[in-house]
């Protein structure tokens, strides 16, 4: 087999003598994997260095990550290029970036890494924002532990375990993005999260169906955005969340609730603050009370407001027609404008909005674009700057006539051969030359009689019984 060269990074450590070796590309390091025995395969994510220390008071030893390791971001790639070899990156080895207290913000992908190492980001102190890719099943144990900043945290749709404490001392985010679709119930009546949550906003994404049992329980949380999605919401699965105080509902028809054992009652908001409100959408606050009867007191429609506006009045404004529990907005483009979309990606114009929480839509509006047309004769000039452009650019559009001919103006009586035009509309101009009559003096010497005729498009200039081009050379 042949053998590849690789550029190692060879890491050496202090006290030991620990030595590993690794791919540095950028501010990341890798390593190769062969599981088979047999050639290169993938890739893992790595940590720079290890080092082997020694307390000198004590005699215990203790190791090392990352020592002096200054990375400020870590944007984890799908794969990478070694030589010429493509390998995709498939986890984030155990205590990948431990240690790393520069580090504030992780992108993991949407695919090709699946997993997470122990204490892969543990002592992170100023990480702040974490994202876990699509791709990403399992966050190992103590992942994340201790890092206090955290104060954005999305969970990518396909996780399906996440281990002890792998969150464990970690400041509670502001935000919460939860999108995992296959999660688990919660075992030996422990949350997910082992008292780690979201302070303010935990937002259910779109495609989650289930939200497992106890799920959430005994978390932080103070408001939830359940989606339309949801069909099912599994025994205690927000109980013992003593902050809670608001629950927005998606779903207009009734979502059904878990209990143990198919026993007793669903407990899903049991123990959540004393001043709980569960809003559903319009017109099924009798249908929700009628199926989540333990909850009957809770239940409302929504108090929120949502509320519509330009994003440029210069562009387009906005109107609003408001009902007890929708509005109805359109836009509306000034001339030279379209509408492209609504700020949350919506693109239907108008559009009825059911507010579960107060929400600001904005209106996005784009320039029209309009075609400049620009003609003449092309054996007497050329015109230049014709194109479709964006509405109110300016342009510079120029008539440039060929020898024995001047520039006598556009079609609009425009007498500049080279002028600026503001883009208002689709607009068609045509440049006018005329034969340069000064080339006619070795023609016209004396007073003769002359006169200009067309043939095949030429000007030539007739002379008793001789033809002359503008130039004054006799063809015949």
């Amino acid at each position: 087999m042949k053998t590849k060269l690789f550029t190692l990074f060879l890491a050496l450590t202090a006290s030991v003598g620990t030595m590993f070796s690794s791919i540095k590309i950028g501010d990341l390091y890798y390593e190769l994997k062969n599981p088979t025995g047999n050639k290169y395969e993938y890739a893992v994510v790595t940590y720079k260095s290890k080092t082997e220390k020694k307390d000198y008071a004590t005699g215990d030893k203790y190791t090392v990550y990352n020592e002096g390791w200054n990375i400020t971001s870590a944007n984890i790639p799908s794969s990478i290029s070694v030589d010429g070899e493509k390998y995709p990156v498939k986890s984030i080895s155990d205590y990948a970036f431990c240690g790393c207290e520069s580090l504030k913000s992780v992108k993991i992908p949407d695919n090709n890494v699946t997993h997470i190492g122990a204490r892969a980001f543990r002592h992170c102190y100023n990480l702040t924002s974490v994202v876990i890719g699509d791709c990403v099943t399992n966050i190992e144990e103590r992942a994340f532990e201790e890092c206090p900043q955290i104060s954005s945290l999305t969970i990518g749709k396909s996780v399906i375990y996440i281990g002890v404490c792998a969150f464990s001392g970690s400041s509670t985010p502001d935000t919460l993005y939860w999108n995992a679709i296959d999660y688990p119930s919660a075992k030996n009546g422990q949350s997910i999260y082992y008292n780690f949550s979201a302070k303010k906003c935990l937002y259910i994404g779109n495609e989650v169906e289930r939200i497992p049992s106890q799920c959430f329980s005994s978390s932080k949380i103070s408001t939830v955005t359940i989606p339309k999605s949801i069909t099912f919401i599994g025994y205690r699965a927000f109980a013992y969340c003593s902050q809670l105080t608001t629950v927005y509902v998606g779903n207009p028809s009734p979502i059904g609730m878990g209990t143990k054992d198919g026993l007793g009652g669903s407990e899903v908001f049991d123990e959540a603050s004393s001043s709980l409100k569960i809003y559903v959408p319009c017109g099924s606050v009798n249908a929700y009370k009628k199926e989540w009867t333990e909850y009957a007191s809770l239940i409302q429609e929504p108090e929120a407001a949502a509320k519509s506006v330009s994003a440029d009045k210069n562009k387009g404004s906005v109107t609003e027609i408001k009902s007890i529990c929708t509005t109805k907005t359109t836009a509306t483009a000034n001339y030279g404008y379209h509408f492209t979309q609504w700020s949350d990606g919506n693109t239907d114009n108008p559009r009825t909005i059911d507010p579960t929480e107060d929400v600001t839509y904005t209106a996005e509006f784009a320039p029209n674009q309009y075609t400049i047309t620009l003609e003449c004769d092309a054996e007497q000039g050329k015109v230049e700057g014709a194109g479709t452009f964006d509405y109110l650019t300016n342009i510079n559009i120029s008539a440039t006539p060929n020898e024995g001919y001047h520039f006598v103006k556009w079609s609009d009586n425009d007498e500049s051969a080279t002028r600026t035009i503001k883009v208002e509309k689709d607009l068609s101009l045509t440049a006018q030359f005329e034969a340069d009559l000064n080339a006619l003096n070795d023609v016209n010497a004396g007073n003769t009689v002359f006169r200009k005729k067309l043939i095949d498009g030429q000007l030539f200039i007739l002379r008793g019984d001789k033809t002359y081009t503008v130039q004054g050379q006799e063809v015949r």
